[in-house]
């Protein structure tokens, strides 16, 4: 798995606003958050394994996403809302999104998600006075590329030559490789490293509502059927009311940074045989080799008579 740290310590804090609107308060603010990633993938080499003399060789490398990608968020969000010094609001909760999505480079990943206290509100005599509050978090997680090392070495020589790439995508890169002497050269990629940006924003709007009493009026009440029906009149009253956005809050709208992935690690190698022109065999070396070959037509004879 790897595992992606928000902030440099793990956590992030400071999240936090407070102000005063037509008699209501209000301090928000988010006391701890983490966020963590999964991304798997696969490094494929595209390749000669032989060269009839020493020289340079095309290599491609190329990037594909496998299996499951998965963002995950946690964020600790608090609210205290007072009217006029009452308290309407004491909100303590937690954000835990989740998106699954396939890897890819390139591709941005949203996760947004929001939670919404409403109607919070109390009589002070023929008045009801009130307030709602929403807190949304998003989140947006781009792979941009892989970094890494093409090393490759002439066996038994003890010297390993490096090429560094930056922003591997999933488009087919191009290297040309100098294996100067003949022999077997080992190839194999190192420290390669997921590029990627995140980025996350911490909103708030509250509202406030008041209704009253706006007047009296004759309201006429019926009882029965069509043919026969009583109704009478009876003084009813009628409400009125309105609904403000006293604020809209940005806690948190930085700019994107990379997640700190660890580093991916790879085991696997390849080789490239480099003949030598100029060489010529021993007569021992001539014999092997005409008993290979009469070994492999018998082979092939038996399988064709077969």
């Amino acid at each position: 798995m790897i595992i992606g740290i928000w902030g440099s310590n793990g956590s992030v804090s400071g999240f936090h606003s407070s102000g005063n609107e037509l008699g209501v308060e209000w301090d928000i603010g988010a006391s701890s958050g983490a966020v963590s990633a999964l991304f798997q993938g696969e490094v494929s080499a595209d390749y000669t394994d032989y060269l009839s003399a020493p020289g340079t060789t095309s290599l491609n490398l190329d990037f594909e996403g496998t299996g499951t990608g998965q963002l995950t968020s946690q964020l600790g969000a608090w609210a205290d809302l007072t009217f006029l010094s009452i308290p309407i609001i004491d909100w303590d909760v937690s954000f835990d999104i989740e998106q699954v999505f396939t890897p890819q480079l390139g591709q941005e990943v949203p996760v947004d998600d929001s939670i919404k206290v409403a109607d919070v509100g109390f009589d002070l005599l023929l008045v009801e006075f009130g307030a709602s509050l929403t807190i949304e978090q998003e989140n947006r997680f781009t792979a941009t590329g892989i970094d890494g090392s093409l090393a490759y070495s002439l066996r038994g020589s003890g010297i390993t030559e490096y090429i560094t790439f930056d922003d591997l995508t999933d488009v087919s890169t191009s290297f040309d490789v100098s294996l100067s002497q003949s022999g077997v050269w080992d190839l194999w990629i190192e420290d390669m490293f997921l590029d990627n940006l995140f980025y996350t924003s911490f909103d708030a709007e509250i509202f406030a509502y008041e209704e009253h009493l706006s007047g009296v009026e004759w309201v006429k009440k019926c009882v029965g059927r069509s043919w026969y029906k009583s109704c009478w009149w009876v003084l009813g009253t009628t409400e009125s009311g309105s609904e403000v956005t006293l604020a809209e809050i940005d806690l948190y709208d930085g700019a994107a940074f990379g997640l700190d992935f660890n580093t991916i690690p790879n085991t696997n190698s390849f080789s490239i045989y480099v003949d030598d022109p100029t060489s010529v065999p021993e007569p021992s070396s001539i014999a092997i080799l005409g008993l290979g070959l009469a070994i492999l037509v018998i082979t092939r004879r038996k399988r064709s008579e077969a």
